[in-house]
């Protein structure tokens, strides 16, 4: 690679005209074995970034999901609003979770968790849904306050789960 001095440059950015000084360009003549190098170097960079999304498709295990996530209810007090939120979880795998496996799903909010709930193990297609009551103050704005349900196994990886397809989902109410 050389630089020249240019100041003046011909449409199209490729080329300097003559008689320019001031700014510079780069003139690149790329060889066959540069051609070659950057093949292989971006063949190496995909294999790289693909190598996880083939392990995670090579898991035929079960997979929970939070699939939706909607507002099932309001019921209004005088000082409380309690929002009835329901969560449902979808084993999306090819096969059942164990039956001595330990998950929940946790209602968070801000990074902080507000509760947790019991999700009893799944077989493939299998769903179940758990309704969370939410208590906010009546004076609180409409869709202000972000909820998401998250399952987790506290169990160890090689015991709980091959991988979770979706394992959070939110709302906000």
């Amino acid at each position: 690679m050389t630089l020249r001095r240019c100041s003046k440059i011909a449409p199209g950015g490729l080329a300097c005209l003559p008689g320019s000084f001031v700014g510079y360009t780069s003139v690149n003549t790329l060889t066959k074995e540069d051609a070659l190098i950057i093949r292989a170097m971006s063949i190496a960079t995909l294999a790289l970034a693909l190598a996880p999304l083939t392990a995670a498709a090579q898991c035929n295990g079960p997979k929970p999901a939070v699939t939706s996530v909607r507002l099932s209810g309001v019921s209004k007090g005088r000082y409380l609003n309690f929002y009835h939120v329901t969560a449902t979880v979808i084993n999306v795998g090819d096969e059942a979770q164990a039956g001595n496996l330990l998950q929940l799903l946790d209602v968070v909010q801000y990074g902080g968790r507000l509760d947790a709930r019991g999700v009893p193990p799944l077989a493939p297609g299998q769903s179940y849904s758990i309704t969370y009551v939410w208590p906010r103050s009546s004076d609180a704005g409409t869709l202000t306050s972000p909820l998401n349900f998250r399952i987790h196994s506290p169990d160890p990886p090689a015991t709980a789960n091959c991988n979770q397809a979706r394992p959070s989902a939110g709302i906000t109410v």
